[in-house]
Order: structure tokens, then sequence, then C-alpha cells
């Protein structure tokens, strides 16, 4: 089993993040078999572990 984990640093929480990020989550799921794709968010810091 691997874990990919994804640290950013958000500048502005916007739509286009919000469909980049939702962009990646499908790509992790849909096209690299991934399991399962957790995100967190704690002020300016998102961590999403796939």
């Amino acid at each position: 089993m691997y874990a990919v984990i994804f640290r950013a640093t958000i500048k502005q929480l916007d739509q286009e993040y919000s469909e980049t990020a939702e962009r990646m989550r499908n790509l992790a799921l849909n096209e690299y078999g991934c399991i399962e794709f957790i995100a967190s968010t704690e002020g300016d810091q998102e961590l999403a572990i796939s």
C-alpha cells in the first residue's frame, strides 16, 4: 500500500481553487486507483492524503 501526501498553502480560497481540488480528488480516485481521499484545512494550510 502507498500513500500520497499533498500539502498546500492556500493563497485564496476561491472557485478556481475549489475546482482544482475537486479535479485532484477525482484523478486520485478514478484515474490512479486510490481507494480513499481525505483533505483537511486549517488556516491557510491544506493537507490531502490519498
